[in-house]
């Protein structure tokens, strides 16, 4: 059920009868009234369930605490795509109610939808496997998984795992990737609170892409947290920008993990995926507004810059490394992280110092 090979007294498995089979349950209950409710949100022409003449389940994967499935539904001709996403486990089941609520309070918070609109939640009771918690979302048609693999001798490359057969991105495809990523993790940030995504693990195939035109578009599928990782108090400037330093440096950090081809070692991500990130963060900054707190007469990047470059690199070394530290103890991630530590602050200031938005 997990990496680890970890596992729960009384249980935390299901068999495969069982899955489908509480999954088709939960999308029925009531004479498909979520489902339903779900296909109306989505302006398909479906007022009641005689409209529908199919609905397919789709096993998509195993992760460690969520076992998705890809629901295709046929009504009226048309076919519209959702999720259910099922977890067994107790704290699959726990970490499943709070996202629930995180994609809820994101939705309706946020105007831009980057993340999948949620419909429903709720448990089905099965005889050997016990409580299934699920919720009924939205499903990205046609985006998939993508993660850094083996390129021509010393390089590394990105492939997307679409079923229509894997292909590999341009150098060009992967900075817009990084990019796009960095963007939509600063958009849902709080400057004024704090309040962030994350945990979010590339390696977990956290976003997803869809090559659209040869442009890649990335969405991201799962919100685990949205709280702050330090408390600000109202009107607290030097809490904000310490905050938002904080927010940068780990995203940066973050941003260059992966698992070689997803299921392999650790790897860290070229210098090259820097250029995107902070591109990607400082036009998450650019769209925000800046606290009233601060002054009115720049903008939040202007004045991010100026925050930023009074850091020296031996002093961004020192705040990572504490970053590094508050990580879960024996993060598999630490030692490579702490490798390339000193090389990724000078690359990080570099890309800093050159990149410049033009609108």
């Amino acid at each position: 059920m997990n990496r680890m090979a970890l596992s729960e007294p009384g249980g935390g498995g299901i068999s495969h009868g069982e899955y489908f089979e509480a999954v088709s349950r939960f999308l029925t209950e009531n004479d498909c009234k979520d489902l339903m409710a779900a296909l109306g949100r989505e302006k398909a022409g479906v007022t009641e369930a005689a409209d529908l003449s199919m609905i397919h389940i789709h096993m998509e994967k195993h992760g460690q605490f969520y076992h998705p499935a890809r629901i295709a539904v046929e009504a009226r001709g048309k076919v519209q795509f959702f999720v259910v996403n099922v977890a067994v486990s107790r704290i699959g089941r726990q970490m499943l109610a709070g996202e629930f609520q995180c994609l809820k309070h994101l939705w309706e918070t946020f105007p831009a939808g980057y993340v999948p609109r949620v419909y429903a939640t709720g448990q089905v009771e099965m005889p050997a496997s016990g409580t299934i918690s699920m919720f009924l979302g939205e499903w990205f048609d046609g985006f998939h998984e993508f993660h850094i693999t083996a390129g021509p001798p010393g390089k590394q490359a990105m492939a997307v795992w679409d079923p229509a057969g894997p292909y590999h991105l341009t150098a060009q495809q992967i900075t817009s990737l990084y990019q796009q990523a960095a963007f939509i993790l600063t958009y849902y940030y709080n400057p004024a609170t704090g309040e962030q995504i994350y945990p979010w693990h590339h390696a977990a195939g956290d976003f997803v892409l869809k090559n659209v035109g040869g442009k890649p578009v990335l969405r991201l599928i799962t919100v685990r947290q949205y709280a702050a990782m330090l408390e600000l108090e109202p009107d607290d400037s030097a809490g904000l920008w310490n905050g938002l330093l904080i927010f940068f440096l780990n995203l940066s950090l973050r941003m260059r993990l992966d698992r070689l081809d997803g299921v392999g070692d650790l790897v860290w991500a070229a210098d090259s995926a820097l250029t995107g990130t902070v591109r990607g963060f400082l036009e998450g900054l650019a769209a925000k507004p800046l606290p009233a707190a601060e002054n009115a007469s720049e903008s939040l990047v202007t004045n991010w810059r100026a925050y930023f470059s009074a850091y020296s690199g031996e002093e961004l070394f020192a705040v990572c490394d504490a970053i590094i530290a508050s990580w879960s103890a024996g993060a598999l991630e630490t030692p490579l992280v702490r490798r390339n530590l000193a090389a990724h602050i000078t690359v990080l200031i570099k890309a800093m110092n050159e990149t410049r938005l033009f609108y």
